[in-house]
């Protein structure tokens, strides 16, 4: 078997397994909670919590929010061109019309990058139970993405995977990159990041 054929056929499989998870045909409780999963991924609510943890937390906490969010700053960078260039077309479904429309591609998931991301920035971070329940949270997420036909398995297991090496990287770097910033933002700007 050549390439391009084992390539093909691994795409028919991630189609089959992920149809086996969409829960169209469940009970409506089962879905709603996917829906409410799925949107508690939207990256809106992940900036309106950082903002606010930056405006009243403590010098710990501004730090962490800064730097979780240069973090998701760089996994965009990465992600969304890997989207672009692979363009790989959502399921085909009726639900998040406008997201269909607006962003059409689906490899790999956003929701599913960001939410991880988070996660193993905590992990490197702390505190221990915040990592503990953003993990879950986002492996929840990435679940309920497929489960409501946004994304094939594949998809968010791409999300997952380019979460991991960019926070990875960015916690190896991040102290030194935090430390200029904070040194050009009392130079310049007069105005302390924590």
């Amino acid at each position: 078997m050549d390439i391009k054929s084992e390539f093909k056929s691994m795409l028919k499989r991630d189609k089959e397994w992920s149809d086996i998870i969409r829960i169209e045909n469940l009970p409506r409780p089962i879905r709603k909670t996917s829906e409410i999963l799925s949107y508690s991924g939207k990256s809106i609510w992940e900036w309106i919590a950082l903002v606010l943890i930056w405006l009243i937390g403590n010098i710990f906490w501004k730090e962490w929010a800064i730097t979780v969010a240069i973090g998701l700053g760089l996994l965009a960078l990465v992600q969304l061109p890997i989207k672009r260039l692979v363009a790989r077309k959502r399921p085909i479904g009726l639900w998040e019309r406008k997201t269909r429309k607006k962003d059409p591609d689906s490899f790999p998931s956003g929701h599913a990058a960001r939410t991880l991301m988070l996660a193993v920035l905590a992990t490197g971070l702390g505190p221990a139970w915040l990592a503990v329940l953003l993990w879950v949270w986002a492996l929840s997420v990435s679940l309920s993405r497929v489960s409501m036909g946004m994304h094939f398995i594949s998809d968010t297991i791409g999300g997952l995977l380019l979460a991991v090496i960019v926070g990875v990287v960015w916690l190896h770097f991040h102290e030194g990159v935090l430390q200029y910033l904070v040194f050009l933002s009392l130079r310049y700007l007069h105005f302390p990041l924590w």
